[in-house]
């Protein structure tokens, strides 16, 4: 993200906050853009000399892709050339590795380490707190059943009524991590409220903490399965042939189902029951490698 502040002299100046970035090439897009600007005598040439890097238009290839990769050394020569302190140095490494990273395990290691960010967490407080909520299928769970007339207040409570169940001392960390990240409160002894009503993972998102959370869902309905009675349950699969038109409109048809289910419960104050509701359409095949 640019701001825009001024100093004493009354002089624009364009700040780059890298903590703002969740991709290091928009960064550095951003950053040398707003070094031309304030830095007549900037160039690619110079910088790459004053980096100590071979290639004269180094930064540029970055830049627009052309460097595939960066080495662990060249993110922290690009982090000194730029003028980075030891804790943004810390978040551009993190940063590159995660955007370089392929296996969704890799990349959530190293989004763990950009979200644990003391700085990043003061800019983007929701994107913590999201990763965080999402990182255990119960968290959601027991922000819903804190609305039960029969909680006590106690995680030994709720360990019992998640099916299947959790320790305690999983639901007493839950409880302090939720109300930490601002979901819950304790207002009595015994007795906590939501925040905010309704947290939904959005139609087309795709983030590592959503991934993480769909993961475990996904575990959680394969096992329960077969010990749930088919009277508690509604469990509907069918596979089709469609057009890539229809393909987009059942897409959208399902994201209006969604919305439609939140509303439906929007207006809840008690929670007599809590159900995961998972809607998943996926391919099961590839045309692409029949392309020749």
């Amino acid at each position: 993200m640019i701001h825009r502040v001024k100093t004493a002299m009354s002089k624009d100046i364009t700040k780059i906050d890298l903590f703002d970035y969740l991709d290091y090439r928009k960064y550095l897009r951003d950053w040398s853009s707003s070094t031309k600007q304030n830095n007549r005598y900037f160039s690619y040439r110079n910088f790459a000399k004053k980096a100590g890097f071979g290639s004269p238009n180094f930064l540029q290839r970055v830049i627009n892709g052309q460097q595939k990769k960066l080495t662990l050394q060249s993110s922290i020569t690009l982090a000194s050339a730029i003028g980075l302190n030891k804790q943004e140095t810390e978040f551009f490494k993190n940063l590159v590795a995660y955007n370089q990273a392929t296996a969704h395990d890799e990349r959530d290691h190293w989004y763990k380490k950009l979200v644990r960010s003391q700085k990043y967490a003061r800019i983007k407080p929701m994107m913590r707190a999201e990763y965080f909520y999402f990182s255990k299928w119960y968290n959601p769970v027991i922000r819903e059943l804190i609305m039960s007339p029969g909680f006590d207040g106690t995680p030994e409570w709720l360990a019992k009524s998640i099916v299947p169940n959790i320790t305690p001392d999983m639901a007493h960390r839950s409880l302090k991590q939720l109300e930490e990240l601002g979901f819950i409160k304790k207002v009595e002894n015994d007795r906590w409220v939501q925040l905010n009503p309704l947290i939904s993972t959005g139609a087309e998102a795709v983030d590592i903490s959503i991934t993480n959370y769909h993961q475990g869902v996904l575990d959680v309905i394969k096992n329960q399965m077969t010990e749930i009675p088919a009277n508690r349950r509604q469990i509907t699969t069918f596979t089709l042939g469609v057009s890539k038109d229809k393909l987009e409109q059942i897409k959208r048809r399902i994201g209006d189902f969604g919305n439609e289910i939140l509303k439906m419960v929007a207006d809840e104050t008690s929670s007599e029951e809590v159900v995961l509701v998972t809607i998943h359409m996926l391919p099961v095949t590839d045309n692409n490698k029949n392309k020749i």
